[in-house]
């Protein structure tokens, strides 16, 4: 006979240990006392979960960026070990021919969630976060850069670049570029007489009008007193931008010698923030499924002994 997780018994009175490694659980008052082993309660929650932390890791770390086939073969393994529990239980069930639940089929059953519960949150955490932090960290932060005496061929290598305080968006140079959308562009200045050279552009879209002054992409109305932080853009729709920025020359009668192109940073973008963030989201998901794997073994030892089995 396959040994479940909880064996029943009825006695006359209560006795709070039954032995070596075991206790009785009154789980519900009218259900029959249990006599649960706390051996397979604890590998039933602890299990299921490090399966799940493993694939959590193998997904969002690093590796899977730049040893993406360490990363192919740790989901193998676990497609492995869940293959080779169906197969032990199929022969459990051709065997025994037992209607009744057993526990290697609920262990494969709780693999089975962790191990897909394991890829879709490490994917998303690796969209959401490493994948992320390595686009902005490839390239260099620069601190204290003032727009007006600055140019853009210095700063080819710039992933973020705060500028210094006072730096603002010079909404009367502005211009957009309609091509199905309205490409829009504005320089960056510092003080207010005109440069020489207008390298840095905040961009956006749908937030001007074309071929007349105005924008209002992002926070391009204020001051920013502490300085304005500018994530680099580097889209497939960069030419678009470029083409807005020669119409501004055009215009304007202006000279963008080396135009950089950014757009301002939120506080989620800026990579220290990200591994925050993603510390955040490890210990959540951590302890999140530990206390979902608790209550589905709760589950199990109500599926175990239903309510019909009352005396």
């Amino acid at each position: 006979m396959p040994l479940p997780l909880h064996i029943p018994y009825k006695e006359e009175q209560f006795r709070p240990w039954g032995g070596y490694g075991s206790m009785e659980l009154d789980l519900l008052k009218g259900r029959p006392k249990l006599r649960a082993s706390l051996v397979p309660i604890f590998f039933s929650i602890v299990l299921p979960w490090c399966l799940f932390a493993f694939t959590y890791f193998s997904v969002a770390s690093s590796n899977h960026l730049t040893n993406p086939a360490e990363t192919i073969a740790a989901l193998a393994c676990g497609a492995l070990l869940l293959i080779c529990m169906f197969f032990a239980w199929l022969d459990r069930l051709l065997r025994w021919r037992s209607p009744e639940p057993s526990t290697l089929g609920f262990f494969g059953f709780s693999f089975l969630l962790a191990w897909i519960a394991g890829i879709l949150l490490g994917t998303m955490s690796y969209q959401a976060y490493t994948l992320k932090w390595f686009e902005l960290t490839r390239l260099n932060t620069y601190k204290g850069v003032d727009p007006d005496f600055s140019r853009g061929a210095q700063l080819m290598d710039a992933g973020f670049i705060n500028f210094l305080p006072g730096t603002h968006v010079e909404v009367n140079i502005s211009m957009g570029y309609k091509d199905e959308q309205l490409y829009c562009v504005a320089p960056l200045q510092l003080g207010p007489l005109p440069l020489v050279t207008y390298d840095f552009w905040l961009i956006g879209k749908d937030c001007c009008q074309a071929s007349k002054r105005g924008f209002s992409c992002g926070s391009a109305k204020h001051l920013h007193s502490s300085g304005m932080i500018a994530r680099r853009v580097l889209a497939d729709d960069l030419d678009y931008y470029k083409l807005a920025v020669r119409q501004a020359e055009a215009a304007y009668g202006i000279m963008a010698a080396h135009p950089l192109f950014f757009e301002q940073a939120k506080i989620d973008e800026v990579p220290e923030e990200l591994v925050n963030q993603a510390q955040q989201a490890l210990h959540h998901y951590f302890l999140g499924y530990l206390g979902f794997q608790f209550l589905l073994v709760i589950a199990a030892i109500f599926f175990y002994f239903p309510p019909s089995e009352r005396r």
